[in-house]
Formats: structure tokens, C-alpha cells, sequence
């Protein structure tokens, strides 16, 4: 019953969701060089508007009114460039790491955000996922935890031989191609999750999966097969202006 009423709300109320998103801002950015010597990571430009800010007005299109950025380099310029959001039509408030937790550690220190799920997502992912659908899957699962799953390719650039245990060839398969199933950054959990997280302590995301599932909660896996870029270097800076250019990422 409680998953039927959730996907009404989430399809019949794309005004406004009583869900919080958490944005994690506070990345140094190190593989862009220079790009982030004077400015956090989030706030560079991709095709004329800062990431985060592109982020946050996609979100705003799916009813997701409220937000709490965490943040560690550079916070200031992060709040000077937001402030409280009221300038979008969103409500921003903010939660400082003086020492980087990981990238989980921080959700302890995320209050107030009554029984809804939070949706969690990197301040350095572009992407075109719908996100109503998204927690429609996640209130569906019935899911303590919801991790947004890409698809990655890698091919061998050599033949790939499998080997007897007398040191005998078996198999040879020339340039294999492997998908794999990685994490998008992005995720929708229940305040019990973070209730997993000791404050203060560094975590990682893949701890607190494991710890999820170690309480019970079911962790689902939410595949993704669209539009979806993780900005970590300056090429993909570049391919991002582009792809914009041809409106992919629009609502």
C-alpha cells in the first residue's frame, strides 16, 4: 500500500516532492588541474552555467524543491555563488565537512529531513535520468537503500586465454569486450541508512551498502541506460559543452 501511494504522489505531483536531495559538493577536483585551483569543482562552467547549478534546476523540473549541499573545498564560494536558493525557487542549506568523511561519511551529519526518502547525488554528474521514475522504483522495491547503476565497457586489446590446470590452452577469445555494472553516483536511501553512519567517521559508499544490507534493509539497483557523465577531466568538460549544444540533457 505504502509503495502504491508514493508512485500516485510521485506521478501526479511534479510541482513539488517532500523528498531532500543532498548534493555532495566538497570535492577537490584534482584531476581537472588548474580548472580548480581557484574555484570548487562544482561551480565550474559546462557550456556557459555552473555544474551545480545545472543540477539543481534539472532536479527543480521534478518537483525537488529542497536541498542540502555538503561541502568541504572552497565552501565559501559554493555559498556565495547559492546562497539559500531562493534565488532559483529552492530552499539550499548546507552541511561543512572541516575534514574530508569519504564519500558517505558526511550523511551523518545530514538532519531534518522527516521520513521521506533523501535522493544523494556527486555535484559532478550530468545526466538526463527522470528522477520521478527513479523514486518511483525505489518506493516500489520497497528499498532501504536504491543505488542508479551505468553501464561500463571495457574491450582487451589482446586475446584472452583461458589456461587448464595441466597448462593447456582451452579457450582463446580475441579482444573480448566486458560490461560491467558501476555506480552513477546518484541514490535514493531512507533515513535509516543514515542512521548507519557514526558521527564523524570516514565511510565510503560501498561500506555503507554492505551495512545496509548486513541490517536487513534490502539495496536495490536501479539500471540506467541514458544520457550520463561524470565530469572529471578536462576532455570531458569539452564533450559535455557539446553534448549540451545538441540539448541532450533537456527536461
Amino acid at each position: 500500500m505504502q509503495a502504491e501511494v508514493h508512485e500516485l504522489m510521485i506521478r501526479s505531483t511534479r510541482s513539488r516532492r517532500p523528498n531532500t536531495v543532498v548534493v555532495m559538493a566538497g570535492g577537490f577536483g584534482s584531476r581537472l588541474g588548474e580548472l580548480t585551483r581557484n574555484i570548487p569543482k562544482p561551480l565550474i562552467p559546462v557550456a556557459g552555467q555552473p555544474m551545480l547549478e545545472r543540477i539543481i534546476h534539472r532536479m527543480k523540473s521534478y518537483g525537488l524543491l529542497n536541498y542540502v549541499l555538503t561541502t568541504h573545498y572552497l565552501p565559501e564560494k559554493i555559498r556565495a555563488h547559492c546562497g539559500d536558493g531562493s534565488g532559483w525557487g529552492v530552499n539550499i542549506n548546507y552541511s561543512h565537512e572541516s575534514t574530508p568523511l569519504g564519500t558517505a561519511g558526511g550523511l551523518a551529519m545530514i538532519r531534518d529531513v522527516g521520513d521521506e526518502a533523501i535522493l544523494v547525488c556527486n555535484a559532478d554528474i550530468l545526466t538526463d535520468i527522470d528522477y520521478s521514475d527513479l523514486l518511483n522504483f525505489h518506493y516500489g522495491k520497497d528499498a532501504a537503500l536504491t543505488v542508479v547503476t551505468v553501464p561500463y565497457t571495457i574491450q582487451v586489446p589482446f586475446g584472452v586465454l583461458s589456461v587448464s590446470s595441466s597448462q593447456e590452452i582451452e579457450t582463446v577469445d580475441e579482444k573480448p569486450t566486458y560490461t560491467y555494472h558501476v555506480s552513477a553516483g546518484t541514490y535514493v536511501m531512507n533515513p535509516e541508512a543514515l542512521r548507519l553512519i557514526k558521527p564523524g567517521e570516514r565511510l565510503d559508499m560501498p561500506q555503507l551498502i554492505e551495512r545496509v544490507k548486513a541490517s536487513g534493509g534490502t539495496v536495490a539497483a536501479y539500471g540506467f541506460n541514458g544520457y550520463w557523465m561524470d565530469i572529471g577531466r578536462p576532455d570531458d568538460l569539452q564533450r559535455a559543452a557539446r553534448d549540451l549544444g545538441l540539448s541532450v540533457l533537456a527536461s
